[in-house]
């Protein structure tokens, strides 16, 4: 990807993440971008594996639906690369 792309990329990326319920963006950016295991995320958010996997359901089917929105996501989404 060329960098103006990927910056772009980014900046919609900030943008979707935004407009998540707190408890779920929390969850997400610890999974997909940190890149912690679910019982760590758990642990962080103070809340059962559960509850953790659920909020990660809701987010990653909210993030998905909302990406898609965007072009400057679709070759991430196309690829399976967004909230999976």
């Amino acid at each position: 990807y060329e960098p103006l792309e990927v910056s772009e990329a980014l900046h919609c990326t900030y943008e979707v993440l935004g407009r998540l319920p707190a408890d779920e963006r929390l969850a997400f950016a610890l999974r997909h971008i940190d890149g912690m295991e679910l019982t760590a995320v758990a642990a962080a958010c103070g809340v059962s594996l559960a509850t953790i996997k659920r909020r990660l359901t809701r987010a990653q089917r909210s993030f998905v639906r909302m990406a898609a929105d965007h072009d400057a996501l679709a070759p991430w989404l196309e690829r399976g690369e967004l909230g999976r």
